[in-house]
């Protein structure tokens, strides 16, 4: 092959690649609209309270265990500012 073909056929991998970018951007720019926004934190749990909530990970298998300890928390808040 010619020099020239072979430039060619770079530049046509490296447009294909370019035109694929944005269709990147709005995956991830949709998955993050998703998503609430998170922050990690650590927190001492009773080995009694961890196989609660892994039992109902195993119950639910589709919700994430940070998804139950986020429900459980805002049903006691929920229950508390009623009681207030």
């Amino acid at each position: 092959m010619s020099e020239d073909k072979v430039g060619n056929k770079a530049k046509g991998i490296m447009d294909s690649l370019k035109e694929k970018e944005p269709e990147k951007e709005k995956i991830i720019k949709k998955k993050a609209r998703k998503r609430p926004n998170k922050q990690k934190r650590t927190y001492m749990l009773t080995q009694k309270q961890i196989k609660k909530v892994h039992d109902l990970k195993v119950e639910n298998p589709g919700v994430s265990l940070s998804e139950i300890v986020g429900a459980a928390i805002e049903k006691i808040y929920e229950e508390y500012a009623e009681s207030q």
